[in-house]
């Protein structure tokens, strides 16, 4: 609720990822609001030139507590320039911002690009026509696809680092498929991220997320020496710490009610359900496709939990018969 106790309201029109507009009668509901209870609106619309939509340029004036954020990296396709721009009619404010700013916040490159911009007038309204020709046609290969019987799409949401438009990819997906989820393993670097962009992630309306553990094998292990790794049965090699963050997210889906589910995809899991499909298909008891990914076992690679003072061993077994301290004879 817009109160007066709430002194900053931040919007996002076109909303990214879901590319919805909000309409302009709520805006100006909005504007209003804010308005009466002092409440500065700040509204992204560095994503309008790409939509139909006019914006709220034209309610700058007269509107001192309206913050307008604009870019060129969206409408002229220049990723990496850090090249906006803000609209405000409180000069307070922008005194403030300018005395608080870097004294070079644009480098030249930027500059030269924004100038090089400003001078194709008619881009704005050919990038329009273009997306304009384009939607349909993406749209009409989902629903295609919908139509065909494909019910279940997956993202790796982990091999771009939860994306924005990995994102923006399953919102519109969402829309025509009727199981959207993501299928990926889980790093330190993917957890981080993904509750970051928690609120846009759940935002897409998926259905699912499968965690699988991160597998090692010959070409990666030595980026995670020092690390407490375990070996699964038939071989899996993994960081300790990859099912643990699993476990965590889904406590915090658990607590919080995400209205997607958060499947435990673990080593011990994937092998149970390979036994059960096996079977099924007529395999004899106890065949699996899961192996090992080393031609051979990397003993060293399990010292450093074996080391671990600090570490729990819940379960233990017991060597066999000649291999106990004291029974080796070399």
């Amino acid at each position: 609720a817009i109160v007066p106790e709430v002194d900053l309201l931040f919007l996002c029109c076109p909303n990214n990822p879901t590319g919805r507009l909000i309409g302009r009668d709520l805006l100006e509901q909005i504007l209003c609001r804010c308005a009466e209870t002092q409440t500065r609106l700040v509204l992204d619309e560095c994503f309008i030139d790409l939509t139909d939509g006019s914006g709220m340029a034209c309610a700058v004036d007269g509107n001192p507590h309206l913050f307008l954020l604009r870019a060129f990296t969206k409408t002229y396709a220049v990723p990496g320039l850090r090249l906006g721009y803000g609209l405000c009619s409180d000069s307070v404010l922008m005194e403030r911002l300018y005395d608080g700013a870097q004294p070079w916040s644009v480098s030249n490159v930027a500059q030269a690009a924004g100038i090089a911009a400003c001078a194709c007038r008619d881009w704005p309204e050919r990038g329009r026509e273009i997306l304009r020709v384009q939607r349909p046609r993406l749209l009409e290969n989902l629903r295609a696809l919908g139509e065909a019987g494909l019910d279940e799409l997956r993202f790796n949401l982990g091999a771009t680092n939860c994306s924005d438009r990995v994102i923006a990819n399953m919102a519109l997906a969402k829309r025509y498929i009727p199981q959207v989820g993501i299928e990926t393993p889980m790093t330190p670097e993917l957890y981080e991220t993904f509750l970051k962009k928690k609120a846009a992630i759940l935002a897409t309306g998926i259905d699912f997320m499968n965690c699988a553990e991160l597998h090692l094998n010959a070409n990666n292990i030595d980026n995670y020496a020092g690390e407490n790794l375990y070996m699964a049965r038939l071989g899996y090699v993994s960081p300790i710490w990859s099912r643990e963050l699993t476990l965590t997210l889904m406590r915090q889906a658990a607590e919080e009610k995400w209205p997607m589910v958060v499947h435990d995809c673990s080593n011990d899991t994937k092998f149970a359900r390979d036994l059960n499909l096996r079977a099924k298909e007529g395999g004899w008891f106890g065949q699996s496709s899961y192996g090992c990914e080393f031609d051979r076992i990397p003993f060293a690679a399990f010292l450093p939990v074996l080391e671990d003072e600090t570490f729990p061993f819940l379960e233990e077994e017991e060597l066999p018969h000649g291999y106990r301290p004291g029974e080796i004879v070399l």
